[in-house]
């Protein structure tokens, strides 16, 4: 009698299994928005992943107080800006107000701000006490999401403890 050699029916089985396994396997999970319908909000509730980035930073004198990303998502075709103080900012008690800007694909102002309000699908919003008030420390704070049909711009100001404004960058992206 001959052996019958099961390593052919075996990975026969395997393929199969592995096949049934990709086609049964749950779709990639899709932006929740894109362009218009992503005006005021939130990239991380939305599923917009940035493609693009681009960048400044905010200097006093030769001290660099921020950095600042204008972020574009290909899969949202929206734009939205965050930014973060240094630790010579931190330590100084610097505070940070980032913003972006753009005129949509319908002709209307977008402007998104933090700190302000969150994921609130305006197209304007109104940032709270701003010079006054902003975020301070670590973390990267984010605005809000405007369209990215067209150039937007993206700025940072940093505002000392009293509220002076003491730097600027800003950065563009299509």
């Amino acid at each position: 009698m001959q052996k019958r050699n099961k390593l052919p029916s075996t990975l026969a089985a395997l393929v199969l299994t592995l096949g049934a396994a990709v086609v049964m396997a749950a779709p990639a999970s899709a932006a929740g928005c894109s362009g218009v319908t992503c005006i005021g909000h939130d990239p991380d509730v939305e599923g917009c992943a940035s493609s693009s980035i681009t960048s400044a930073a905010a200097y006093s004198g030769s001290t660099k107080l921020a950095n600042l990303w204008n972020k574009f998502s290909a899969a949202c075709d929206a734009n939205w800006s965050s930014a973060q103080l240094t630790s010579a900012a931190i330590n100084s008690g610097d505070r940070l107000f980032v913003e972006i800007t753009t005129i949509d694909r319908n002709g209307n102002e977008d402007f998104m701000c933090y700190p302000g309000p969150d994921n609130t699908g305006n197209t304007l919003e109104s940032c709270w006490g701003y010079p006054n008030y902003g975020y301070c420390c670590a973390g990267y704070p984010y605005t809000d999401m405007v369209d990215g049909y067209r150039v937007t711009q993206s700025e940072v100001d940093v505002m000392d403890a009293d509220g002076n404004l003491i730097a600027t960058a800003k950065t563009t992206q299509k």
